[in-house]
């Protein structure tokens, strides 16, 4: 009996503050509002737990180096009202528009 496919999950992982510092982050955000939080926003096919211990664990390949340098937490708020997505074009799809949507509300996001 073939195994049911694992759907893919959009995860929201907050950053260290630093991150502002950083210039191609600074530029992505320039409507930042001071006080908001700054975040990663990706798409996995693993638990969002299990890809935040992938992009902090230093000898993985398949990390963010914003996130591995400057991870606080995994937003688990944020992450569990994402719906799973039964492809990976629709996971992207919904990663940009929750990075979209997150900037237009004024955090500082950081989005593949």
């Amino acid at each position: 009996m073939p195994s049911t496919p694992k759907p893919f999950r959009v995860y929201v992982i907050q950053l260290r503050s630093k991150v502002l510092h950083v210039h191609k982050f600074k530029r992505a955000n320039p409507d930042h509002a001071q006080g908001k939080p700054c975040l990663y926003v990706g798409s996995t096919r693993l638990t969002p737990e299990q890809r935040y211990q992938r992009h902090i664990d230093p000898r993985s390949k398949v990390a963010c180096r914003l996130v591995r340098r400057l991870h606080l937490r995994l937003d688990i708020d944020l992450t569990s009202r994402e719906l799973p997505h039964a492809t990976r074009k629709a996971a992207e799809l919904r990663e940009r528009a929750l990075a979209k949507e997150l900037r237009r509300k004024g955090y500082a996001v950081w989005q593949k």
